[in-house]
Formats: structure tokens, C-alpha cells, sequence
């Protein structure tokens, strides 16, 4: 379980991370790792750090618990029956051409159709990579069980 007080010190500290999502209470932010200093860990319930090899996950059920940490460098997909298998998939983001990008440092806000803003390295990005992983349960069945972050495309 990590505190509240390590959480971001802890990220700033890994060499490689390129891009954060935080979901705080009030607000959603997707921003340049640089910038980790917006977070606001009182009201932080989950935040993803990543680049393309790795993400890193802290998340927490309600305000006053620590944080649950993940690093996907320590999940072992390997071959095989019964192990852990990753596919990667593209998913489009919901971006509203309408209106234009507000360029930040070192990001683009854009406006979500549904309503809602967020951040990304370009105005160009249409997509982002998911790596999905899977285990089988004991009849044999692949079931999802976590997810990661890879890149912006």
C-alpha cells in the first residue's frame, strides 16, 4: 500500500514515463508526465503513467486508503496454457473536430463529443493502443484482467 505523500515523488522518479491519465473527484487529466505536479492526490482515486514499454498503476477505492500499486513490467506473459496472454488492439478517441485544440505547454487540450476535455501530445492523435490482458480460468476460458496503455496513434 503506498501513502498519498510517496505517490507522486515515486512516478516523478521512474526513468521512461512519457504520459499520465489521473482521475481524480472533480477532474480528468491527460497530460505530459512533466506536468505531474497538476495532480491533486487528495482527491486522486486512480492515475496511469506510461510509454510504450510499460505502465504504472496506483489506485484506490475511497479517499482515505492508500494506494493498490501496479507496474506491468512484473506481469509474466509467457506461452502456454494457463498463462497470461497480452493482445493489443487500437481504439479511436472521441474527439470533436468542431472545436478546435487549445494548445498548452507541451500538450493539446481537445473538447470529447459527449462533452469534456482532455489532453494529448497532437492535435493528429486519432487513437490510442490498448494492451489487454488475459488468464485462463479453470475451465480453460481467457478472461480480461487488466489493461495497459501503450502509445497515441
Amino acid at each position: 500500500m503506498l501513502e498519498q505523500n510517496e505517490l507522486l515523488s515515486r512516478l516523478a522518479g521512474i526513468s521512461g514515463l512519457k504520459w499520465y491519465i489521473a482521475m481524480e473527484t472533480d477532474e480528468f487529466l491527460s497530460r505530459p508526465i512533466a506536468d505531474i505536479d497538476a495532480v491533486d492526490v487528495s482527491k486522486l482515486f486512480e492515475i496511469r503513467a506510461w510509454c510504450d514499454d510499460y505502465e504504472i498503476k496506483a489506485v484506490r477505492g475511497a479517499l482515505e486508503d492508500g494506494f493498490l500499486w501496479r507496474d506491468t513490467r512484473d506481469i509474466d506473459v509467457s506461452e502456454g496454457f494457463g498463462a497470461v496472454m497480452a493482445r493489443k488492439t487500437a481504439q479511436y478517441l472521441d474527439v470533436d473536430d468542431k472545436k478546435g485544440p487549445e494548445a498548452r505547454g507541451g500538450y493539446v487540450q481537445v473538447s470529447a463529443t459527449g462533452g469534456g476535455e482532455y489532453g494529448l501530445p497532437s492535435d493528429a492523435i486519432k487513437k490510442v493502443e490498448i494492451e489487454n490482458y488475459y488468464k485462463a480460468d479453470d475451465s480453460g476460458f481467457y478472461n480480461p484482467f487488466d489493461f495497459r496503455i501503450v502509445r497515441f496513434l
